[in-house]
């Protein structure tokens, strides 16, 4: 019987008769013989393969080769170990060992899920992960800094999910599903329901899949997206759906070869900046520089150890103005490393772009043999009378040490531009390469100006590294001699673009920045490609690399289709579309395709740049087949089809709601980061005199306009001017410098306790770090080097670290003749402490960077809230609104362009001692800026709004057409204030004041876009503007374009309060693009033009005023909500007609025609802006028999 074989195993003693390899060759020699049938069993076979037990009787015989040895002895001793769980023990873990130490564990089958009846069969396989983590740190001495917590605690959990399941549900339904939640690109999911042939229903399919319609000659649709597809067909009726929502805007490129075309603007201001100087000093005679003679030095303002070897205490001078001196930290650079040195020309390159602190001073042996260092000036290159210190080449800053007839501080060359590409194709004279310099409106200009900028005239262009060169700066436009001081200024403005277009070779295919996940269809001579194949895509960048660049020829061409989200995000546009058709008999057949592609609706009116959009494309088709006419085979189709497309689903679309035009730096009223400085009169402020700290506040206690009941922090000052009658103290803004050469005013919010109170001083820039006159203090580090007269800290130790034996203040001992008492600051609030205010580890005094405001300079502001007085004494009690407006003109934003800090001082007044409150500290900026007049008028800008302005009325409060516009636009106030749940709402708008103006006046203010915006995909363009009192003789106007090329209206100011101007954008081509402006409105406009203008390429926004008559006029007017209205719906069509005829065995004929006009438009084709016929025609003639 079988069941004797297990027995007959049992009584097998392997442990006892052979070794573990014996053991484990004769299992693997019985398997193989058959001897032991058991050991090969499947799950649900019977043991007795039918036959019922003890039901037959078999023979057992043993194979004297198999190795077997019988006998009671050993069948005892097999017995005894089975009881006892010892048997075959030692071959398990041998086999265990082995398997976890050379191979792999082996997977496990995929859990199967069958119910056979209903035909479903699915395999699941999958995980699911969640982590916990828990992380604190709590501090064992409570802190006394309100600036970070006192303890930090997180808990975080984490979950991941993979998922894979494949198989079918019922006989017709198919599902797919790859899931991985840590993987962006392994999300899919899959659908399908499979009809039998003779079903209505042939396939549905929902999830990851392709969606197709059937192609006609204009419109078909192909991509892999997230949607569903239905196939529906009868007997002569053919019907296909989709619906999706697409991730991006669908885009093409082509690349021919490994060449790409590229073309691009660069604004005249995008020099490179700070890696190129010259260091003849204007004067030709000193070249050619001999070899090898040049030290450059190089000051970068850290706080690195002056140690005689690497880093120099050093004194360099100006070689126009030798008083003006620099002592600095001097590191030698090395040439090759550090910079590159052209010996013919006098030009240093960096290999780096210096930052805006760093001084770079130098000296060199001239052709005749001088010494730049004993030159005397710009002009002497012989003599030997100089001072012999090393000249600045660039200053701190890049400003003048004391004066600007100095030479030092102009040494950069600005002319250097890059291109942004290497390994350009060199132009070869045929058209591969162009440069122009354009206007604002992209007018070719290079060839007018003086001097002339025209390539390759007078600009150079190194091919291989990208970068050209203009052989001289663009010029003052009243003096070509001199660089125009606008384009060349600290925060320069743009006047020109230089359009490039060029080739180049490229081993990395760029597309742009923002695809959409497995969006891309690449195609290479007509085949399509497979990722992670034959090419990696990164869509973060949009760079494409090629596994096998050797398989795309100089001639290949390269189709990409993609999608890309604005901005990195997501477009979400649905999609649906569907084919019918309808055979009415063999040879005639009817079909029409639609499809609709939009944007969701925005919630609220959207800007001009970011439009949702919609597209609606449709065509009917008719074909005729294989009909018999006089004997010919005859073949006729024709299509027409027509596309719509809305620009701006939402109406209206904003240019400048002037919500967002204010740009502000604010100080932080966290009393930790303020500390004594030294007071405008150069005296140290006396400790006891002044003390601070801070307190959170509600907001509706400071502003009884604020939207919200949250709290702000204060800084509380109280002064006591009986011991000293002035006091400063000190913000750091940043250790290298925040650009303020675009701020318009400075703010104050603060808050009195007398009628008499002390008078007030800001100082914007680098103050004296040396606020005591101690002159500093030794420090020991604790790497040994010793460091005198450096700025006091609490890092006495020179590590970097605060440790709680050095959180003790610092020292503030003024020198014993001023008789003040000693003080620490800082101590217990978890920071480094220092004097140090700019970080580079010395005592700075003051430089020339900003400026006062204030009693020092006998200059006041204005108090909003006491009717626009002006003063510089607190002389209220409760909280007030200051502004100070300030015009930089582009001469002077050098000195704006790099402010460290900020000085409040306070003077006494009539009170000796008090307290006031500060709420807010702020450079306030605006995205419009003035350009002031070089003969007569001043123009200030400030954003106001109903919040921080009393004297403010929103629009939606003003009534009449300002309070229609607000509605239009945004809902009515009162729905806002319900939705949000706020007390108040804000609603700014741009104030503009005028004094002096006369018909000579040539100021205006304007905001320059970053990119050229579309304004010409609406019928109107419209703005509120109020004027605050009637001004006769003079008008206001808003300009789009540039001062020689532009749109303008004009309106008087003879009224005032709020009115609604329209402008009509008229089209007179019947290209569906306005060409001209007219006034559309209620109220007195004047259109003008002038030079060449196009409502899509607007490059910005001018407004100003206009004297018609001799007086001098001063006023203000308010200029809100700018936006389009009436969009433009571009309608476009495209039609064909075919005829094919064949005479059998003689010949084939044909013809057709195909018109596209400019409009027409698909999801996955572009507008090409022009008309397109074609008229083709031809003729096949077939071998004759006979020959």
């Amino acid at each position: 019987m079988k069941i004797l074989t297990l027995f007959l195993l049992l009584s097998l003693q392997l442990p006892g008769i052979l070794s573990a390899g014996e053991e484990k060759d004769f299992i693997n020699k019985i398997r193989k013989s058959n001897d032991l049938k058991l050991m090969e069993k499947t799950e649900g076979d019977s043991y007795f393969s039918g036959e019922e037990p003890g039901g037959g009787e078999e023979d057992i015989t043993i194979d004297p080769d198999s190795g077997l040895n019988y006998s009671k002895e050993n069948w005892i001793k097999t017995r005894t170990e089975i009881e006892e769980g010892r048997f075959g023990k030692r071959l398990r873990e041998e086999t265990a060992e082995i398997e976890i130490s050379t191979v792999q564990a082996p997977v496990s089958p995929p859990p199967q899920v069958e119910f056979t009846d209903s035909g479903t069969s699915l395999s699941v396989t999958g995980r699911k992960l969640i982590s916990f983590n828990y992380t604190g740190k709590k501090y064992l001495k409570d802190q006394t800094s309100t600036s970070r917590p006192k303890s930090t605690s997180l808990f975080d959990i984490t979950q991941q999910m993979q998922v894979r399941m494949q198989g079918k549900v019922g006989e017709k339904i198919a599902v797919n599903v790859d899931y991985d939640d840590t993987k962006a690109d392994k999300q899919d999911i899959s659908v399908v329901y499979q009809g039998d042939p003779n079903e209505v229903v042939q396939n549905v399919s929902f999830g990851d899949i392709d969606l197709s319609l059937p192609a006609t000659e204009f419109v078909s649709y192909n991509k892999q997206l997230f949607g569903i597809r239905a196939d529906l067909r009868t007997n002569r009726l053919k019907m296909t759906f989709i619906g999706s929502r697409t991730k991006g805007e669908t885009k093409t490129k082509q690349f021919t070869g490994n060449t790409q075309f590229q073309s691009l603007d660069i604004v005249d201001t995008n020099y490179i900046r700070r890696k190129y100087y010259d260091i003849t000093f204007g004067n030709t005679a000193r070249l050619p520089i001999k070899s090898g003679t040049e030290k450059i030095y190089l000051d970068q303002q850290t706080n690195e150890t002056v140690d005689g070897i690497l880093i120099s205490s050093m004194t360099a001078d100006d070689l126009a103005v030798s008083t003006s001196t620099y002592t600095g930290r001097f590191k030698l650079l090395t040439a090759g490393v550090d910079y590159v040195i052209d010996y013919v020309k006098g030009l240093v390159t960096f290999n780096r772009t210096l930052n805006s602190q760093d001084v770079v001073i130098a000296d060199y042996r001239n052709y005749g043999g001088a010494s730049l260092a004993y030159n005397s000036s710009p002009a002497d290159v012989a003599g030997t009378s100089g001072t012999g210190r090393l000249k600045l080449v660039k200053t701190l800053n890049d400003i003048y040490v004391s004066t600007d007839t100095e030479a030092g501080w102009r040494r950069e060359i600005k002319t250097y531009y890059s291109i942004g590409q290497t390994n350009i194709v060199r132009d070869d004279g045929k058209g591969n390469f162009g440069l122009k310099v354009q206007d604002l409106n992209r007018q070719e200009v290079g060839a007018s100006l003086t001097p002339a900028q025209k390539y390759p005239d007078t600009i150079d262009v190194d091919f291989e590294q990208g970068i050209f060169n203009l052989q001289s700066p663009f010029a003052s436009e009243t003096d070509p001699s001199e660089p125009d001081p606008q384009i060349y200024s600290a925060s320069p403005v743009s006047k020109r673009v230089i359009h490039i277009e060029y080739y180049y070779r490229l081993k990395t295919f760029t597309l742009e920045a923002g695809i959409v996940l497995n969006s891309e269809i690449i195609r290479v001579d007509g085949k399509k490609l497979n990722k992670n194949e034959e090419y990696y895509i990164d869509y973060d960048s949009g760079f494409i690399t090629f596994y096998y660049p050797d398989r795309i020829g100089q001639n290949s061409v390269i189709d990409i289709t993609y999608d890309v989200s604005p901005l990195g995000g997501t477009s979400n546009q649905s999609l649906v579309g569907g084919r019918v058709s309808y055979d009415l008999s063999g040879k005639l057949s009817l079909g029409s395709t639609l499809l609709y592609q939009g944007n969701v609706k925005s919630n609220t009116t959207p800007n001009v740049t970011d439009l949702a959009n919609s597209m609606l494309v449709y065509e009917g088709d008719v074909q005729l087949k294989n009909l018999n006419l006089l004997g010919l085979k005859t073949s006729l189709s024709g299509e027409i089809a027509q596309s719509k497309i809305n620009p701006n689903l939402n109406d209206y679309a904003l240019i400048d709601n002037m919500e967002g035009i204010k740009q502000e730096d604010t100080a932080n009223l966290d009393h930790n980061y303020w500390q004594p400085a030294s007071n405008p009169s150069a005296l140290p402020s006396h400790p006891s005199a002044l003390s601070w700290t801070s307190q959170d506040i509600k907001s509706s206690e400071i502003n009884p306009n604020s939207a919200t009941d949250s709290t702000q922090k204060v800084l509380i000052l109280n002064y006591d001017f009986s011991v000293s009658t002035e006091i400063s103290i000190v913000f750091p803004f940043s250790s290298t410098g925040l650009d303020f050469s675009q701020k318009n005013s400075f703010e104050l919010i603060i808050k009195g306790d007398s009628a008499t109170g002390p008078l007030l001083n800001l100082h914007f820039g680098q103050v004296n770090e040396d606020s005591d006159s101690s002159g500093g203090q030794t420090l020991i580090c604790s790497n040994g080097v010793t460091t005198y007269n450096a700025p006091k800290t609490e890092d006495t130790n020179c590590d970097g670290q605060l440790s709680n034996s050095e959180d003790t203040g610092w020292l503030y001992a003024a020198p014993s003749s001023y008789g003040y008492p000693t003080a620490r600051y800082g101590a217990s609030n978890g920071r480094i402490d220092t004097q140090d205010l700019n970080s580079n580890g010395r005592l700075d005094s003051q430089d020339l960077t900003g400026g006062d405001f204030g009693y020092v300079t006998n200059t006041k502001f204005k108090d909003n809230s006491d009717n626009n007085a002006e003063k510089n004494q607190i002389d209220f009690t409760g909280w007030h609104t200051w502004v100070y407006p300030i015009v930089i003109p582009s001469t002077e934003t050098y000195k704006w362009a790099g402010i460290k800090q900020i000085r409040l001082t306070l003077k006494k007044g009539g009170t000796t001692t008090g307290s006031l409150q500060i709420a807010r500290v702020a450079a306030v900026g605006n995205t419009w800026n003035v350009n002031t007049s070089t003969t007569a008028g001043t123009l200030q800008l400030l954003a106001v709004n109903n919040i921080d302005n009393s004297d403010y009325n929103p629009i939606y409060n003003a009534g009449g057409e300002a309070t229609s516009v607000y509605n239009d636009l945004y809902e009515s106030a009162s729905a806002q204030k319900s939705e949000k749940n706020l007390n108040n709402l804000s609603e700014q708008a741009l104030e503009i004041n005028y004094s002096g103006f006369v018909s000579a006046s040539a100021a205006y203010v304007y905001r320059k876009f970053s990119r050229a915006v579309d304004i010409s995909q609406h019928q109107e363009m419209r703005f509120l503007l109020n004027n605050s009192a009637v001004d006769s003789g003079n008008s206001f106007y808003l300009k789009f374009g540039d001062e020689n090329n532009y749109y303008k209206a004009s309106i008087p100011l003879d009224f005032t309060g709020w009115r609604l101007y329209t402008i009509s954008q008229t089209d007179l081509t019947g290209d569906n693009i306005p060409d001209v402006w007219a006034n559309g409105g209620n109220y007195s406009v004047a259109i003008s033009t002038k030079g060449t203008f196009s409502l899509q390429q607007v490059p910005q926004m001018i407004a100003g005023l206009e004297t018609a008559d001799a007086a001098a006029h001063n006023g203000k007017v308010y200029l809100n909500e700018i936006h389009l209205a009436e969009p433009i719906t571009k309608t476009g069509s495209a039609k064909k007609v075919q005829g094919d005829f064949e005479i059998a065995g003689f010949m084939s004929f044909g013809g057709k025609y195909r018109f596209v006009d400019r409009n027409f438009q698909t999801p996955v084709t572009a507008i090409t802006n022009q008309d397109n016929e074609q008229q083709t025609a031809y003729l096949n003639l077939a071998k004759p028999s006979f020959f």
